[in-house]
């Protein structure tokens, strides 16, 4: 039995029209279809609703859009991510309803009525058997949705799954966008999903490709990059035009797994297969010690682009958001004198954040990835 996993997904921004047309080239759909399972990370909500969400981005993909996913093998859709509630609760209601009626096993959202949180999707016959979890960073509190403040239940989870199944993977969604390489509190996480019983951890977010790592006879993907995705906000960053897929063959005796690498051709909005020996080069198993030579560079670069990022947001204000400035005040000013007192103490706390202050430490040693095996990565980050 074999899996494929995609990149992320959504048929908005410059797909926005092409959910009718097919998007990827006959080596791409080869891939897919040849496989069991196609776990697409479905990054939007499919919906006709208004969007609900101050957010500076804020996406949707029209109903007809299920059609072409369906087109490509995708049957289980993880849904578990930052833009699950883009388009508030009917969003979600009309995306898990066009999962079920597209015969899609919908991955990462529970029971909404009775709130709660989301079985694992098992898949395989009784020979060789796989859990399939989806988790996501701590981006929204839904009691029906799997983040990582609910770590003691996702541990529980976990373990009773481990009695039904030859395999667990988990599929999280985190990241820094646009980095080359994790940050520490990533891998830790991600460390710890192996330490709790899960066997493959594939993770999207980034919308660029990362490394990967084996660990024993376990193995993580930080970042499969984009896969049918486009949006203007993107087009400022290198990389994300180019994406993974990812084949896993299970069987009783251990996993093996291959990949396909794909590039968005921007110029007829379509997606093409790539030669294996034009794979990013940054696709590669980096281990622990190499990891933390190299990630110095990478954050270094990361600052470069967080700094991008907070131009497009200045940019592209969103009256009542919170990271407006028309949004700020007028929220502060609705603030008892109690809550400014903690909103101050919040700024500071903010200023003098551990993860900005590792990146700029980091950046300060970046010269440490001579010292790596993998010191040919440094034009390919400088390049991020």
């Amino acid at each position: 039995m074999n899996i494929a996993f995609t990149g992320d997904t959504a048929f908005t921004g410059y797909f926005k029209d092409k959910h009718s047309e097919r998007v990827v080239d006959d080596n791409i759909y080869n891939f897919l279809s040849s496989s069991d399972y196609v776990v697409g990370n479905i990054e939007t909500p499919i919906t006709n609703s208004p969007s609900e969400n101050k957010k500076i981005i804020n996406i949707f993909s029209c109903p007809e859009s299920a059609n072409s996913l369906v087109s490509m093998h995708m049957n289980i859709w993880n849904l578990c991510n930052n833009h699950l509630d883009d388009c508030g609760i009917d969003g979600i209601k009309d995306t898990v309803s066009a999962a079920k009626k597209s015969r899609c096993m919908p991955l990462g959202v529970g029971d909404m009525e009775l709130s709660k949180f989301p079985e694992p999707v098992i898949v395989g016959s009784d020979d060789c058997r796989v859990g399939l979890l989806s988790i996501s960073d701590c981006y929204f509190d839904f009691p029906f949705v799997l983040t990582w403040n609910n770590v003691d239940v996702l541990c529980q989870i976990i373990q009773n799954l481990r009695q039904e199944v030859n395999y667990i993977v988990a599929v999280f969604h985190e990241g820094r966008e646009f980095s080359t390489m994790p940050t520490s509190k990533e891998r830790k996480r991600y460390t710890k999903l192996l330490n709790m019983g899960v066997d493959i951890v594939v993770a999207h977010h980034p919308h660029v490709v990362q490394n990967y790592e084996k660990i024993g006879d376990k193995i993580i993907f930080y970042s499969l990059g984009n896969f049918i995705f486009d949006i203007e906000y993107q087009r400022r960053f290198n990389y994300t035009d180019v994406g993974m897929l990812l084949k896993i063959n299970f069987a009783d005796s251990g996993f093996t797994w291959e990949y396909l690498p794909v590039k968005l051709d921007r110029s007829r909005e379509f997606i093409c297969s790539l030669d294996l020996d034009m794979t990013p080069p940054i696709f590669r198993d980096i281990q622990k010690r190499d990891y933390f030579l190299i990630f110095p560079l990478a954050a270094k670069y990361l600052r470069k682009n967080e700094k991008k990022i907070s131009a497009y947001i200045r940019e592209h204000p969103v009256i009542d958001s919170p990271k407006t400035f028309k949004g700020k005040i007028k929220r502060y000013c609705n603030y008892s004198f109690k809550d400014k007192i903690k909103k101050c103490y919040g700024k500071l706390r903010t200023f003098f954040n551990k993860y900005r202050i590792m990146l700029f430490l980091c950046s300060l040693v970046s010269g440490l990835y001579k010292l790596s095996k993998h010191r040919d990565l440094y034009q390919y980050i400088k390049n991020s």
